[in-house]
């Protein structure tokens, strides 16, 4: 019997073989990378994943610029954490940004381009009203979705499905604040309304407007503009005149309330109502005792959150300085809603519907700094407002709305 003659294994088959193994596997990643394409499991859907890009549209020349820059700089910094923890199951979620001048029409403009060129699925922007009104139009008319940051006027939402925001609308606040005051059958004779001209406050002044009107003997609006030196004398005979029972200060700057209450005579009884805006702590330590009984109102804010310390760290730059609080809340909605974002590619894909569907079906979601989002059924944040007191030297938290 003739022994069977042993076969000799070609040096390096072994090697070659699996160079063929890993380059086939390898194209076969190229591929659903290339295509956007995320395989969860056998008993899984797929996911269309790519290519990712959301588009910010920001006034980076005119009006507000400097809020468009801060907004481009948090958008990127939240991004560049994104991008650090693995992106979107790997994928990279591309930013591109374009300059809306503050104007209605070149922010459908920019963003119509961003849409038509460059496959954005998501928009971020809408700083100026206007701008932000447009927007979220042209948002809806194409089936894209709107998330923003800044827009805290009531309507941008109204009817807009495809248009989501992280600020609480002015007119909440105005709401809660009116329901404070009028909640325990309190009546005031007559109400002097002190309003800037600021565009951001007209939701807010309108809806105080609404609220008190009809529910006093006499109603008094004082209109002051920020962007011009005030009279300061003359805007305070014209409250002590109307012998209010309640004065309410719908105006955006600190600088400006603090001449006027200063400026109130040492008698002046009335009930003080301050919108935050007006940097009612700042307030407190300027004018002090003359605040007593003094309430504002404000959208909660932990700024001894760690989350909030880093991130305000970043930004408060020795350049830049300490932000408003207005700035503050913008910063910290443009930051989470990246977030917010990536959580929805990751869970649904990058398809419109899919991405709605998430978002209203959020309960207490957790991210960025938010701890607990969830959307109404106008695409607004239920956010809680908070009334204080001012006693002993400070506001204290009275009530949680």
């Amino acid at each position: 019997m003739s022994a069977k003659k042993k076969k000799e294994r070609m040096p390096g088959s072994w090697l070659a073989g699996l160079v063929v193994v890993l380059g086939v596997v390898g194209f076969s990643v190229w591929q659903s990378y290339s295509s956007g394409i995320a395989r969860l499991g056998a008993d899984e859907e797929e996911l269309v994943l790519g290519p990712i890009v959301v588009g910010s549209v920001l006034p980076l020349s005119g009006d507000r610029a400097d809020e468009g820059a801060l907004l481009q700089e948090v958008f990127e910094l939240a991004l560049g954490e994104v991008e650090t923890d693995g992106g979107v199951r790997g994928f990279p979620m591309n930013h591109v940004v374009r300059d809306s001048e503050c104007r209605a029409d070149k922010a459908v403009e920019a963003a119509r381009d961003m849409v038509e060129d460059t496959g954005v699925t998501v928009l971020f922007g809408g700083v100026c009203s206007e701008e932000a009104r447009a927007l979220a139009d042209y948002a809806q008319e194409v089936s894209v979705l709107l998330v923003t940051p800044a827009a805290a006027i009531a309507d941008i939402s109204e009817g807009r499905s495809y248009v989501y925001r992280t600020v609480l609308p002015e007119a909440r606040v105005a709401e809660v604040l009116g329901g404070h005051l009028l909640g325990e059958d309190a009546v005031y004779g007559s109400m002097v309304l002190v309003r800037d001209s600021s565009e951001h406050m007209d939701r807010f002044v309108n809806e105080v407007t609404s609220v008190f009107v009809n529910t006093v003997d006499s109603f008094a609006i004082i209109d002051i503009d920020e962007r011009e030196e005030i009279d300061t004398d003359s805007v305070v005979e014209r409250i002590v005149e109307a012998e209010p029972d309640l004065v309410v200060f719908a105006v955006s700057e600190g600088f400006v309330v603090t001449p006027l209450v200063q400026a109130l005579p040492e008698d002046f009884a009335s009930q003080l109502v301050l919108h935050e805006l007006a940097s009612p702590e700042t307030l407190a330590e300027d004018v002090g005792d003359l605040l007593a009984g003094a309430l504002y109102f404000s959208v909660f804010l932990d700024r001894d959150d760690e989350n909030v310390v880093r991130v305000l760290e970043q930004i408060e730059t020795e350049e830049r300085g300490a932000l408003d609080v207005q700035r503050v809340r913008m910063v910290l909605n443009a930051y989470s809603q990246v977030f917010l974002i990536r959580d929805a590619f990751v869970a649904v894909g990058i398809e419109t519907d899919k991405l709605r569907g998430f978002l209203d079906g959020l309960s207490q979601w957790r991210g960025g700094v938010f701890r607990g989002l969830t959307f109404d059924e106008e695409g607004n944040p239920l956010k809680s407002v908070l009334a204080h007191e001012y006693r002993d030297g400070r506001f204290v938290q009275i009530e949680s709305y």
